[in-house]
């Protein structure tokens, strides 16, 4: 039975200040100690993946100590902001709409959730690219209400200022009289008279905006936004770097499909810089498009398509390009991310389909990337059907035989994530298609394949059903040798950040409270036959001087199913699986109370979190 593992050390500094108790930061990390002979400097890294013929690799990282330097005197009221405004509504459902179709009303584009503001600039401050759904015959406009809090130091608490100005959005010419409607920039300095000052002096802030719709007594409800966090500072601070967040853990670019809209975030070094963020394609032929155009966060949709029939026919200038490249989904699209003088090129591949690789029995199942974020982006409640073509260099479709060996060809499907589980398009050993798409291979003659996608959704203002096509890519099938194995790659390494003092003592469970991070966990599994298991277990919090925390855990989410880890060191099981596949971990922090430990300054708590992937198919007897 293959056996790999990951050990992953996290690490409790607890901080005190002489003989008494002070709530200061407690930093929980997770971390891996290596030093870098060309610069010196400690790098988390991980040791070599296992290969098929290794029967368990095991590698222990240990934790770096925390440095934390000691405040000679504890402020009675924390002058750093920290939590958001107690009174604040609570945030509605997003607004969701997919190719021109409301599911439901609400807030669609939010307010930039962060944003950095020089004093000298916050004349021309304000919020762009907000969006709201609303009722059918509001064409005209809406009024959006706003709120604002400041953080008031000598409080260490939110305040809410005195009544802001109202917002309001515009009145479109097309899609407006059906709900759809853009609101109007936002200018936090509000100035009805020549002259008058400037009503946002250096601190932070958090707004909150909020529209109310329907018929009174029958669907009328007020709609509320996320809160965003202004912060102006003293004098401009430049950027130094930039990036964005539309990565993969692996380093891998996520797949998009046209005419969906996807998040980006911009990542600025400083955090804090105060320089204006930009977004745009990188040439003509990649037709992005970023609402709005400027802030730290977007959406970016790829391609314009076209109402056929009253069918939404997605954009042909990506579905219709063919991809040869078989460890790369989709096709590449640049976009350009910048910061006052810097700027970063990104690219981001449109479509889903790789280039097929066969197993040497001309048989396998054919991955689709991206479905989990189609479905969450396109907001389809209702079911999907999806049906597979082939086409030869000519263009001549090609239709595989009943007998053939290829399975799942169409067919309806709940949830799109199937297609890669339940109901992969799958040839079965020496298929007679795959035999002839080998020899179609050895010619220079590669089968193209492409998969489409249709779904109905409602109109929540009419209630009418419209029919939804979503069209991948085209793609080589390339009938050519390949090589499997079964690894883990990544495992999550959680790293929490400040966590007070007082949370060891009272616990977060008992207050409602977590800390939460978030990783990627990554396994290969390219064999013939799939099949694999995880499992993990965590040893106890304990001390350098052997003291233990009464209980700790970590909750996992953004698995096929949640996960708590107890710290109790029993192997708990994680997941099966037959799929290659890069999750994005999110770990909670959970402390369960220790009103009687006595902790010391420069006190750290350890954990280690192993990970085991075994191979779920029989082990081969030995020769």
């Amino acid at each position: 039975m293959m056996q790999s593992k990951r050990l992953i050390s996290v690490s409790l500094a607890i901080l005190l200040l002489g003989s008494s108790f002070v709530s200061g930061p407690v930093q929980v990390i997770a971390t891996e100690s290596v030093i870098s002979a060309s610069d010196q400097s400690t790098t988390p890294s991980m040791d070599a993946v296992p290969t098929m013929d290794q029967t368990q690799l095991s590698t222990e990282k240990s934790a770096n100590a925390v440095q934390s330097t000691v405040a000679q005197v504890p402020a009675a009221a924390s002058t750093e902001p920290y939590g958001t405004p107690t009174n604040a509504d609570t945030p509605s459902s997003n607004g969701w709409s997919f190719l021109l179709t409301i599911l439901r009303r609400g807030f669609s584009r939010q307010p930039q959730e962060e944003e950095y503001i020089a004093y000298e600039d916050v004349d021309r401050a304000k919020f762009s690219g907000m969006s709201i759904l609303t009722s059918l015959g509001n064409g005209l406009g809406k009024e959006i209400t706003v709120r604002r809090w400041h953080w008031d130091a000598t409080q260490g608490k939110w305040v809410e200022d005195r009544s802001q100005h109202k917002g309001k959005t515009g009145s479109s010419l097309f899609w407006g009289s059906l709900g759809f409607l853009d609101v109007d920039s936002y200018n936090l300095v509000y100035k009805p008279l020549i002259g008058q000052k400037k009503d946002v002096p250096v601190g932070t802030y958090y707004y909150q905006f909020s529209f109310s719709d329907g018929i009174p007594l029958i669907s009328y409800k007020t709609f509320y936004s996320q809160l965003a966090k202004v912060v102006v500072t003293p004098k401009p601070i430049p950027a130094t770097a930039i990036n964005a967040d539309t990565d993969n853990a692996d380093g891998t670019p996520k797949v998009i499909y046209s005419d969906v809209d996807y998040g980006a975030s911009a990542i600025v070094t400083p955090a804090d810089s105060t320089d204006d963020i930009s977004w745009q394609a990188s040439g003509t032929n990649d037709l992005l498009k970023f609402t709005p155009d400027a802030g730290r966060k977007t959406s970016v949709k790829a391609g314009n398509g076209d109402v056929v029939n009253n069918n939404y026919v997605p954009d042909s200038y990506y579905t219709g390009k063919l991809n040869k490249d078989p460890n790369t989904p989709g096709i590449p699209a640049k976009y350009k991310i910048a910061a006052g003088n810097v700027s970063k090129e990104k690219t981001v591949y449109v479509g889903g389909l790789p280039a097929y690789k066969k197993a040497t029995d001309l048989g396998g199942t054919w991955s689709v990337a991206g479905l989990s974020d189609l479905a969450k982006a396109s907001g389809s409640t209702s079911n999907w059907h999806y049906e597979w073509q082939f086409k030869d260099v000519e263009d001549k479709t090609i239709t595989p035989a009943t007998n053939s060996g290829v399975s799942n060809l169409k067919g309806d499907i709940t949830n799109l994530a199937n297609l890669n589980t339940e109901q992969p398009l799958t040839f079965s050993k020496d298929s007679s298609f795959m035999k002839d798409a080998a020899v179609a291979t050895a010619a220079g003659k590669s089968y193209r394949a492409q998969l489409t996608l249709t779904t109905n959704v409602t109109e929540e203002s009419s209630g009418s059903s419209k029919k939804v096509t979503i069209v991948s890519n085209k793609a080589e099938l390339q009938a050519q040798p390949a090589v499997g194995k079964l690894s883990l790659d990544q495992v999550p390494s959680f790293k929490f950040g400040n966590v007070l003092s007082k949370d060891i003592y009272i616990g977060t469970t008992a207050q409602g409270k977590q800390y939460q991070v978030s990783d990627g966990l990554k396994i290969t599994d390219t064999r013939a036959t799939p099949g694999w298991k995880l499992t993990a277990k965590m040893s106890k919090m304990a001390s350098t001087t052997g003291k233990q925390l009464s209980s700790t855990a970590i909750n996992m989410t953004g698995l096929p199913t949640n996960v708590g880890l107890s710290d109790n060191d029993t192997e708990t099981p994680i997941m099966t699986d037959k799929i290659s596949k890069t999750w994005q971990v999110a770990g909670k922090l959970a402390l369960s109370a220790n009103p009687n430990i006595q902790l010391a300054s420069g006190d750290t708590f350890s954990s280690n979190i192993t990970w085991t992937l075994n191979s779920a198919q029989p082990a081969a007897p030995a020769a």
